[in-house]
């Protein structure tokens, strides 16, 4: 089967891809299939060390764009009031913004700033999750998600989504999701747990479904 390597979009994050190698079915009902195995991804701190030892050091393509980054720290409170820098190693996933807009200094639970999410119809969906360094957790455990949601003329409703996976995101496992907040509601603390079972990463997802506007503010994934 062909192999690729490939960088990740960060920093010293490598990966080893078997690739399908375009038959639909071998002998005896075996299927090809795509298996990527990530075999080093260093600490952030060492990571710099490494740029800042480099006699030439690269310099990677801005991945975010214009986007705005922000911290998405597991076992702490997550308030929103910082934004990454694109060019550095990341020691956390990332939360990446679409635009400015979702990075609202209007509303906050705490401090000054919160994610906003806007929906323009009934059947829209908004999400945002953090990528990257994605969540690590212990297999055959429990996690929690709680944070605070505010709504304005929301249609439908906002909530918090636990999803666990195989390695990439599409390899959804399990999932769990909070109670729904909608309408016009001021700020509500909500919550939901999954177990992991067996396996080792779990994607925390900000969600609103239909029309309106929801903020989402210390936000916090921790073992139960």
């Amino acid at each position: 089967m062909p192999v690729h390597f490939a960088t990740c979009s960060q920093l010293f994050d490598e990966h080893l891809i078997w690739q399908n190698a375009g038959l639909d079915e071998l002998d005896e009902n075996l299927f090809h299939f795509v298996m990527k195995t990530e075999f080093v991804n260093l600490p952030a701190d060492l990571a710099q060390r490494f740029l800042d030892e480099a006699a030439d050091p690269p310099q990677p393509k801005r991945w975010r764009k214009e986007t705005i980054a922000l911290p998405f720290r597991v076992g702490e409170v997550n308030s929103f009031e910082e934004t990454l820098d694109p060019w550095l190693p990341e020691d956390c996933p990332v939360l990446a913004l679409d635009n400015r807009d979702e990075w609202s200094d209007s509303e906050a639970h705490s401090g000054s700033h919160s994610v906003r999410l806007v929906g323009q119809s009934f059947h829209s969906w908004q999400r945002r999750f953090p990528s990257g360094a994605v969540c690590m957790v212990e297999p055959e455990s429990c996690y929690r998600l709680s944070g605070w949601i505010k709504t304005r003329a929301v249609e439908r409703f906002a909530r918090l989504e636990l999803f666990t996976y195989e390695y990439t995101y599409p390899n959804i496992i399990d999932f769990a999701r909070s109670i729904h907040v909608a309408g016009d509601s001021d700020w509500t603390r909500v919550e939901v747990e999954l177990a992991t079972g067996s396996e080792a990463y779990i994607m925390p997802q900000l969600a609103l479904y239909g029309e309106g506007a929801a903020w989402f503010d210390d936000v916090k994934l921790d073992k139960v």
